[in-house]
């Protein structure tokens, strides 16, 4: 089973009290201004941003490496892929984050996959200065010739 990112036992669920206790017994109703009703219209029901779970992991992990916990955000970005492998931006922050460990090969292996799934990925990857490292190496080089 693949956890919640907003767990009260990180702090990072910033719901209230009431709010989560209806979460846990399947009752949460949103507040007012989230509702979209019946009375809506259809545009403004597809006008509602709706996050997927891997989004919302990748978005955690951008957070956490922004605040210099790794290990922690590595994770995060972990769960975003394996919910859903295709998400390469998911697949690019891991490599950063393996990159920034100095675990080269890991990273490589994991711009690869962010680059075959979007390609605009290569760019990218030129420019990001975590990525200065892993220059020389033949994998790597290979990549960027591509």
């Amino acid at each position: 089973m693949i956890a919640y990112p907003f767990d009260r036992r990180t702090g990072s669920d910033r719901r209230s009290g009431k709010d989560r206790r209806q979460a846990e017994n399947g009752m949460y109703v949103p507040p007012a201004e989230e509702q979209v009703g019946e009375s809506a219209s259809p545009a403004a029901k597809q006008a509602e941003p709706r996050m997927e779970l891997s989004e919302v992991w990748n978005r955690k992990g951008e957070d956490l490496f922004g605040q210099g916990e790794y290990d922690k955000a590595k994770h995060a970005f972990t769960q975003a892929v394996q919910i859903k492998p295709e998400f390469a931006l998911g697949w690019y922050n891991l490599a950063k984050v393996h990159a920034h460990k100095g675990e080269r090969d890991q990273a490589v292996k994991k711009l690869k996959k962010a680059v075959k799934l979007e390609p605009v990925y290569n760019e990218r990857v030129k420019t990001e200065n975590l990525f200065k490292k892993l220059r020389g190496e033949k994998e790597f080089d290979k990549l960027l010739k591509a």
